[in-house]
């Protein structure tokens, strides 16, 4: 008698696990253990298709986002526009119906323009920067656009910097006051140096005229990338060398222009390395990860440094391995994990076929989840451009293209919550989706924005859609069974 109980016991709960009930108090009409699963998924809470914020001519690409402070977020992107091309903005809310005119508003005015980035103003709005050729040579200019998708400053945007020759590459901080300071790469004086510039509120610039420069050493230095330091300043990084060593070096800029640190920056990797990307630390100094060919120039690793709000490094000297598994691991991406460490996210390409990989490092400099990182995109054939997000509760939301855009939600020890990927879009038409970027909703959940090819029978007509992201959580309890 006893084993058939215990038969019938399993076959009670098989069945349960297969119809899926919103987590309730067990009801007084039946007689419930304490025993309970709890099983989570991913879900998409707008159109399964995505919302479009700009199905117009031409390329709309390489979106970014961050919040609206309203669950909401301000997107912005490159656009082809056939008669008014330049960098546009969208404003989506939380119910995904977008708050701007249709298609987005212009924050350029002009085409000629590339490579926007934005932060958050903290008042709802954006500071939004770019490349612009309006001069007849590469410029940074500027522009702030309202909560309401009007623009504050100079009507086509404010010149961040315009010295003679081009500026490429740039990235962008809030300064903690309403403004941002932004850095880039100059290719106006001789060599290749890293500048920055302080925009306040108003749209003026802080810092001298052309920016400030934060290298001092012969030879190219670029690719900067930038974080607050919490302290109305900012930790600007870049490839090429500092202190008399190729190296990924750092410098922190006071709010006031003067660099905190030696003259011409501080050596992150000791020696070599390129492409970093940088997240704070969330006390005053910041977490770098790079791309590192120590191993063999067809053998790519990722490296990661913690540098200290003094100047100094956390970790070993020449960076902790982040994985050196085969192949080549690169396209990373940051983010801070709330507790002084980093969530890391790469295309990885170990067996031969891009897939995703995560990590998280710890302030301490160990790794907290598998070494060489945990697989991610596991139900994807392929997996590039991957995107990474804290979730507010240790863990992480990851995003990344295939065909299409899937999510996965890690758990703090860096196992998959959800039984399957997210697919964020259901749509499979030209090419697929492309680009995926995050951004947390402020109510536990994230937003999306990608290119979309759906339109792929015009030609060149890449869109720019949304998502917006949650989970659902299910709780099965099973029903007492009394024994003799």
């Amino acid at each position: 008698m006893a084993g058939w109980i215990r038969s019938w016991r399993l076959a009670a709960a098989a069945a349960l696990l297969a119809v899926a009930s919103w987590t309730t108090e067990p009801g007084a009409a039946a007689s419930w253990t304490t025993a309970e699963v709890v099983v989570a998924r991913g879900e998409v809470l707008w159109d399964p298709s995505g919302e479009p914020l700009s199905v117009e001519t031409r390329n709309q690409e390489r979106p970014r986002l961050v919040g609206d402070e309203e669950s909401g977020a301000i997107v912005v992107w490159e656009d082809d526009r056939q008669d008014s091309p330049g960098i546009y903005a969208q404003r989506v809310l939380s119910d995904g119906t977008a708050a701007w005119a249709t298609n987005g508003i212009s924050l350029s005015g002009h085409g000629g323009v590339y490579w926007p980035e934005l932060v958050a103003d903290g008042a709802g709005g954006a500071i939004v920067t770019w490349i612009d050729e309006r001069a007849g040579n590469r410029d940074v200019y500027a522009q702030r656009v309202s909560s309401d998708g009007t623009v504050a400053w100079t009507t086509g945007g404010i010149s961040v910097c315009a010295a003679p020759g081009d500026q490429y590459v740039h990235s962008i901080a809030p300064d903690g006051a309403g403004g941002a300071i932004v850095a880039w790469d100059d290719f106006g004086r001789a060599d290749a140096d890293v500048y920055a510039q302080r925009v306040l509120s108003d749209g003026t610039a802080a810092w001298a005229t052309g920016g400030v420069s934060l290298t001092a050493r012969s030879g190219d230095q670029g690719w900067p990338v930038v974080t607050s330091d919490g302290a109305g300043g900012a930790i600007v990084v870049w490839h090429g060398g500092c202190g008399g060593v190729t190296s990924i070096c750092a410098q922190r800029v006071r709010p006031d222009g003067t660099a905190a640190w030696v003259e011409g920056g501080v050596p992150l990797s000791g020696g070599g390395g390129g492409w970093p990307v940088v997240g704070s630390d969330g006390a005053g100094g910041a977490l770098v990860v790079w791309q590192d060919q120590r191993a063999g120039e067809y053998n790519v690793d990722l490296y990661a440094q913690r540098v200290l709000s003094d100047g100094t490094t956390a970790w070993a000297a020449e960076g902790m391995a982040l994985t050196r598994a085969g192949g080549s691991q690169w396209f990373a991406a940051i983010a801070s994990d709330g507790t002084g460490g980093a969530l890391v996210a790469w295309q990885d390409e170990r067996t031969g076929h891009a897939r995703i990989y995560a990590q998280r490092v710890l302030s301490d400099g160990t790794a907290a989840w598998a070494t060489d990182g945990v697989w991610v995109s596991t139900e994807t054939t392929r997996g590039y451009s991957p995107d990474i997000l804290a979730d507010g509760a240790g863990g992480a939301w990851v995003v990344w293209r295939s065909m299409n855009v899937h999510v996965q939600r890690l758990r703090p020890d860096g196992t998959a919550r959800w039984t399957g990927t997210l697919l964020v879009c259901d749509v499979d038409e030209g090419a697929g989706q492309r680009h995926p970027r995050l951004v947390g909703d402020g109510a536990g959940g994230a937003l999306v924005a990608w290119e979309d090819d759906r339109r792929w029978y015009h030609g060149d007509n890449y869109d720019i859609y949304a998502q917006r992201i949650g989970e659902v959580s299910y709780r099965y309890y099973f029903p007492a069974v009394f024994e003799n």
